[in-house]
């Protein structure tokens, strides 16, 4: 049977109030997971471009010192003699052999031939020494400034540890890299146009990184090996930095060419730039990246799915509930109102055969017998209709037992059927057994 309208209006009514505090709360939490998401992606961000930046400021520390550009022509072209009173003084000691002396004059004094007298002087002084200290001192006289005559005056002092069979400084056993550098720094010296930040350029097959500082007049010049060797270094790809999000990587360049990287780029979502340098915050592999992203929000959503789906279970039950409570409820009105029409019936009857029979009708009309009878047929109907409607109630459930007092029980039957028996003139006697436990039972249908 269909189900009126206002009681599933009413049902659906009420499940609004579940419903829309539900939706409320996904809804909220969905923000704040947004949120919060918003918010890890900020910090792994910010900890990102710091660490872009700490390596792009300890690759360039780590390329050496600056260096004031050398001018042109200073390894290839002795300067002219100088005749100043200081020199003519500081010749004459070198040519009378006091080379003591001589080692205290500034590299400005020079021999007629432009040779510096203080690095002269050092080198006869290194050729008749013997001890180490007294050694190390002289070479680094020798290797102080980087001209002309150098290679003659270090592989002299090369030489020298040479025969005393003694370790050779530094600077006096990688005397021909420096040459060599001092070379290349000349040449590129003389091919640059101008003062940029930064520049590459190409020498005899090899890439040069150079950088010039315009208030200063210095330069750094560094192959491309060793910066891409230095930056990587300071990239740091061991324990020392792991601050990253799994996913992201940083690229540094300089000049537009790429020195350093964790690996392939995809996307450049940060990038800083700094005297020609530019570290980026790079990401290698969106999946990766995007991985506790995804794992988060899936979880979210599952929960959200699972509990929207118990919410939906749960609102499809009790509606299921409700109009079966609905239905019972109707059901019992219609049987209750049956049952009081079918009663309605013996009970007027009995009231009006009552009436015949206290009025006297029934005395005049000689129909009191039959007005006893009448009576007694509609009390029994009546009883099986209270009977029907008793078994009724008790379908499906357990019987009611009750511990009853059986000589109270007896007795009140008996106050019943007591004038019946002596009308009758029938006599009877009433006992009562002991029992170890009182009986229990449904009294009501022992009676």
């Amino acid at each position: 049977m269909a189900v009126s309208p206002p009681p599933l209006r009413r049902f659906l009514l009420h499940a609004l109030w579940v419903v829309v505090p539900f939706c409320l709360l996904a809804g909220l939490s969905w923000n704040a997971w947004r949120a919060d998401s918003k918010i890890r992606e900020n910090r792994l961000l910010d900890a990102a471009r710091r660490e872009a930046e700490r390596a792009l400021e300890d690759g360039r520390n780590s390329l050496g010192a600056w260096s004031p550009i050398p001018d042109e022509g200073r390894l290839t072209t002795p300067p002219p003699p100088d005749n100043s009173p200081e020199t003519e003084v500081a010749r004459k000691r070198y040519d009378e052999g006091d080379f003591e002396g001589v080692l205290g004059s500034p590299d400005s004094v020079r021999s007629d031939a432009g040779l510096p007298l203080r690095s002269l002087a050092a080198l006869q002084l290194l050729r008749k020494e013997t001890d180490p200290a007294r050694l190390e001192e002289l070479a680094a006289i020798l290797t102080g400034s980087m001209e002309f005559v150098s290679p003659l005056f270090l592989e002299a002092a090369a030489q020298r540890y040479a025969e005393l069979e003694m370790t050779p400084p530094p600077a006096v056993a990688g005397w021909r890299e420096w040459w060599n550098r001092a070379q290349v720094e000349e040449k590129l010296a003389r091919l640059l146009d101008g003062r940029p930040e930064v520049k590459w350029m190409t020498l005899d097959g090899k890439a040069y990184l150079v950088e010039t500082e315009r208030h200063s007049g210095k330069w750094r010049v560094n192959e491309l090996m060793a910066v891409s060797a230095a930056v990587g270094k300071a990239l740091g790809v061991g324990d020392e930095r792991r601050l990253l999000a799994d996913g992201l990587g940083i690229s540094i360049s300089v000049g537009g060419q790429k020195v350093a990287a964790d690996g392939a780029s995809v996307i450049s979502i940060y990038q800083t730039d700094r005297g020609g340098w530019r570290s980026e915050v790079v990401v290698l592999d969106q999946e990766t990246y995007r991985n506790a992203e995804v794992r988060t929000r899936n979880m979210i959503t599952a929960v959200i799915g699972v509990a929207g789906l118990a919410v939906l279970v749960g609102l499809i039950l009790a509606g299921r509930a409700y109009l079966r409570a609905v239905e019972l409820a109707r059901r019992q009105s219609e049987f209750m109102a049956a049952v009081s029409h079918e009663m309605r019936t013996p009970l007027a009857a009995m009231q009006l055969l009552a009436e015949n029979l206290e009025s006297g009708v029934a005395d005049r009309s000689g129909q009191r017998a039959e007005h006893t009878r009448m009576i007694r047929e509609e009390s029994v109907r009546l009883g099986d209709l209270v009977g029907n409607v008793l078994a009724f109630t008790r379908e499906g459930r357990a019987e009611p037992h009750e511990a009853f007092d059986v000589a109270a029980m007896v007795a009140d039957v008996a106050s019943l059927i007591g004038p019946m028996a002596e009308r009758r003139r029938v006599h009877f006697d009433m006992r009562v057994g002991e029992f170890s436990e009182p009986p229990s039972g449904d009294v009501a249908a022992l009676r």
